[in-house]
């Protein structure tokens, strides 16, 4: 099947897909539009020897970086302000994340660290010792884990 498009009028980024007329795109990537005719840009460019051993599947810029995996990885850019380049990822194990400055280190085959998606069990089970006699009666209490700048704290509710 082949679109013909005989005049292209613009991008219209903002506008429903449903909207848009035969000669408008939403996003138009790798083009020159000078002409009013979608031409591609001419020629390809060298970015980046990749030295990693192995077949390359997946790729990702981070920064001026590139993170190179040997496995189909999905990597997913955080939606936090301010985040250092955050990125979550699967496909190699558990789920991670790393940042730039954790997954470019000095030198090497990027990401280089990362972490483990998720909270650490506590290494030693959580006890609770009474104490003083009481007087008889049962007061409820309600205890949650609150991860904390990735330290682990128990709280007591009385009720």
């Amino acid at each position: 099947m082949i679109i013909r498009v005989d005049q292209f009028n613009y991008t219209v980024p903002k506008v429903s897909p449903k909207s848009l007329e035969p000669s408008q795109a939403q996003v138009a990537i790798n083009c020159n539009l000078e002409s009013g005719h979608l031409m591609p840009i001419g020629g390809l460019t060298h970015v980046i020897n990749i030295t990693k051993p192995g077949a390359i599947k997946s790729i990702y810029k981070m920064g001026g970086h590139w993170i190179v995996w040997d496995k189909d990885i999905d990597v997913v850019k955080a939606q936090i302000v301010d985040s250092d380049h955050m990125i979550f990822f699967t496909g190699d194990g558990y789920p991670k994340v790393t940042n730039k400055t954790l997954a470019t280190g000095d030198t090497g085959h990027y990401p280089q660290t990362v972490r483990r998606l998720g909270i650490t069990p506590p290494a030693n089970t959580l006890t609770v010792e009474p104490q003083g006699t009481g007087n008889g009666m049962f007061i409820p209490m309600l205890m949650n884990l609150v991860l904390s700048r990735n330290r682990l704290k128990y709280r007591l509710f009385l009720s």
